[in-house]
């Protein structure tokens, strides 16, 4: 599976500028109940310049600062990680062990932004994946749809299941 398939989508990402209140980001957050917020520039939410994340939060208020005065760019994250849209399952989970971070920014082929992808994303992607064992889901979506069958309008694992019914004589259609 490829990060752009279940990765959060630019539209979907929470987007704030670096002159946001603590305060300000953190009421959006927590009312779209979102663990992180890009910064971008403003006016521009297609360049990132950093991230926020609950982790951030958490040390601004254990450092002390003051919420309603002190800006997102005082606590934000300024690496940007970047993953391609196109790059697998595995190749961004390899990332995220390697850097240790738990948030990438994911680029096409351009390097224009085009989502965010977090290392919980990806393990609940391997997730859905053992579930759906001993084939793994775009298999199911893609390969094991019976053309022509009385079943023809199943898709993924009732025509999986139908396709090895059949071809193993366990049921008589």
């Amino acid at each position: 599976m490829i990060v752009k398939k279940f990765m959060l989508r630019l539209e979907e990402v929470l987007t704030v500028v670096p002159e946001a209140t603590v305060k300000t980001v953190l009421d959006k957050m927590m009312a779209n109940i979102q663990h992180s917020a890009v910064v971008v520039i403003a006016g521009d939410s297609h360049v990132p310049v950093g991230i926020v994340t609950k982790a951030d939060m958490i040390k601004a208020y254990h450092d002390g600062l003051d919420p309603e005065t002190h800006t997102i760019k005082e606590v934000m994250s300024k690496t940007i990680e970047t993953v391609l849209d196109t790059d697998s399952r595995d190749t961004a989970a390899k990332h995220f062990e390697e850097t240790k971070h738990k948030n990438a920014f994911v680029v096409n082929k351009q390097h224009h932004f085009v989502g965010l992808v977090s290392a919980l994303d990806v393990a609940i992607e391997v997730s859905r994946d053992e579930h759906a064992w001993p084939w793994n889901r775009e298999a199911l979506d893609n390969k094991y749809q019976v053309p022509g069958s009385p079943k023809s309008r199943l898709k993924g694992p009732a025509a999986a299941l139908h396709t090895f019914e059949q071809s193993s004589g366990a049921c008589d259609t």
